[in-house]
């Protein structure tokens, strides 16, 4: 019962402009958790944020491998919330 009460919270903060603080926290606090490896092939950069299925980067240089995973998060969000989806619960608490 609280995970369901909890996503609401977050789905409805992130949609509320009113909300772009909860928004921002939870996009920063969601690329905390970021994990990246250089890959043997070819040198580049893989990024991916456990939890958050389908949010991965790849790209030459670390920089630019974590502006991507942050726009492919954003997207993600963008997607899943207009049409209920569950979103990960990260850092309880701190998006009130």
């Amino acid at each position: 019962m609280f995970n369901q009460q909890r996503q609401v919270f977050l789905r409805l903060n992130i949609m509320s402009k009113e909300h772009d603080n909860t928004s921002s926290q939870y996009i920063q606090t969601a690329m905390s958790q970021a994990q990246y490896e250089i890959l043997s092939d070819d040198g580049s950069y893989y990024g991916e944020i456990p939890n958050f299925q389908g949010v991965y980067a790849n790209a030459e240089t670390l920089d630019k491998c974590q502006s991507k995973l942050a726009e492919v998060l954003q997207e993600w969000i963008a997607f899943r919330v207009p049409r209920n989806l569950d979103l990960p619960i990260i850092g309880v608490g701190q998006y009130n």
